[in-house]
């Protein structure tokens, strides 16, 4: 049974003028949902593990768009050269050959009024590939705009996880602020707020840490890290 990951999609470039215009973040959105097509491409080269350097082409196929609820359905494929492998019943043997148009795709279920997508991943095509790529094809329609997906987290689990920890010497959070509102922000951020606004910061990375030759560890039952599962749990977190 394959197993279903849900990411969020952040608008992050313009995120504080999506703070001060309500009508904003729909406009980008309806942006994003008219624009997602068939025929954008994106290439880079990859390399695999024991393999040379190879070029790797990713793209959106099969799409169904539903208007009325702002959905997109289709599939995120991976196209790469690889070997793949046939079995010869006459001789009872399996036949490795090279082919230059291997694909590995993930189905997608994007609700663009919730800003998440559903998604399931293959051996080729990961989950951090899936929000990567995902990601830099949809910025492909846009010259001023960048967005950050990131995976959405159990927090309930991630909680169980921490507190079962005998010792932390280290954390660090990277918070992206979200495109909810900016109750959420200060609530995380507190007084900081406004100094991140003014710099023009669109993330922010906190990093705490004890020695590790000391005998000292971090203490998470605090309110800081309560502070940090509260970004986990409202998106800002990745």
């Amino acid at each position: 049974m394959a197993q279903i990951y849900f990411s969020k999609f952040n608008i992050n470039s313009e995120i504080y003028k999506v703070y001060d215009d309500d009508g904003l973040k729909d406009k980008i959105l309806k942006e994003v949902f008219e624009k997602i097509d068939e025929n954008t491409r994106h290439t880079e080269r990859e390399k695999r593990r024991g393999e040379e350097e190879k070029e790797v082409t990713y793209k959106f196929c099969n799409l169904i768009k539903n208007s009325k609820n702002k959905v997109i359905c289709g599939r995120l494929v991976k196209i790469y050269e690889g070997e793949i492998q046939s079995y010869d019943a006459k001789n009872d043997t399996v036949i490795t050959s090279n082919a230059n148009n291997c694909a590995a795709s993930s189905t997608f279920y994007f609700d663009l009024k919730s800003e998440e997508i559903a998604f399931i991943t293959r051996n080729a095509l990961g989950y951090n590939q899936f929000n990567k790529y995902f990601k830099a094809l949809v910025e492909k329609y846009f010259k001023d705009i960048t967005f950050e997906i990131f995976l959405e987290n159990n927090i309930g689990e991630l909680k169980e996880k921490l507190y079962a920890m005998s010792r932390i010497l280290s954390v660090e959070a990277v918070i992206i602020p979200p495109n909810a509102n900016r109750k959420d922000f200060a609530r995380i951020f507190g007084p900081s707020e406004e100094e991140v606004r003014e710099s023009g910061a669109t993330k922010v990375i906190s990093k705490m840490e004890v020695s590790a030759k000391s005998k000292n560890a971090l203490n998470i039952g605090t309110s800081y890290f309560d502070r940090i599962l509260l970004a986990i749990k409202k998106d800002m977190l990745r």
